[in-house]
């Protein structure tokens, strides 16, 4: 079996937008950092409705944004509209794959959020990303992978539900979620099956369902693919805060640069 989420999140940008608000606080902290201490434009790989892209923007910040979901991108492209009129042209959306991305600028930061990278199918993908990443570096440049290393429970099935306090901000409904979840160990893919039920007075129950599939990797082991596509890994850090990386309790934040 391959890891295949290309069209994973089409059915949910507004469900991702209700779960996933945009970053704020030490996370939207931590990546205007890496922007400010950049000279030139960012790129983020898998930017979807614009969750982290969208506030950096705000900040000032010339952020370009790919992903392979066009209703995610639509979404994304919907806020924009909102933004201040000088800061919409710093916004480029592009539906592209994170494996063949061909774009005409270089980026002084490429970053991987919010587990974007174990997306990405190990057997045709991986490789193919950290190729585009090379090639669309500036000298000098960095590229942040923003992940997660496994712990034991991430190895076990498991079954959540849970109905959110918060209604959904278009419809009203009440929101439940549950997700079954399980790993395949003859390929190291975490899968997630996802049901939101939406729900409320006078309204037609929805139903919206969807799968996606992340490759887990033991922290030294991404490192050292990491290492063996020609970067160096300049940073290891657990939190957005900068504390050091310690176990798989933490985030997994690579802070890298092209060796080639």
């Amino acid at each position: 079996m391959t890891i295949g989420n290309t069209y994973a999140y089409d059915e949910i940008p507004d469900l991702y937008d209700f779960e996933y608000p945009e970053c704020a606080g030490p996370e939207l902290d931590f990546w205007d950092l890496l922007a400010n201490q950049s000279e030139g434009p960012l790129l983020e790989l898998a930017v979807g409705t614009g969750r982290i892209g969208l506030p950096l923007a705000r900040l000032g910040h010339e952020v370009w944004g790919i992903d392979t979901s066009e209703p995610m991108l639509a979404r994304a492209r919907k806020k924009v509209s909102k933004l201040p009129a000088p800061i919409r042209p710093n916004v480029h959306l592009i539906n592209q794959s994170m494996s063949s991305f061909d774009l005409s600028t270089r980026f002084a930061l490429i970053y991987a959020p919010f587990n974007s990278f174990l997306l990405l199918d190990p057997q045709n993908e991986t490789s193919a990303c950290l190729d585009c990443v090379h090639d669309h570096l500036k000298l000098e440049g960095k590229f942040v992978i923003d992940a997660f290393a496994p712990g034991p429970d991430d190895f076990l099935p498991d079954v959540e539900t849970l109905t959110y306090l918060e209604h959904h901000p278009q419809t009203g409904a009440r929101v439940t979620r549950e997700r079954r979840y399980e790993y395949d160990p003859s390929n190291g893919a975490a899968i997630s099956n996802v049901t939101y039920t939406l729900t409320g007075d006078g309204l037609t129950p929805r139903i919206v369902a969807f799968e996606y599939k992340l490759q887990l990797y033991k922290a030294e082991q991404l490192i050292k693919n990491i290492k063996g596509h020609g970067f160096e890994v300049l940073e290891t850090f657990g939190d957005y805060r900068g504390r050091a990386y310690e176990g798989p309790e933490d985030n997994l934040i690579l802070i890298c640069r092209s060796a080639r």
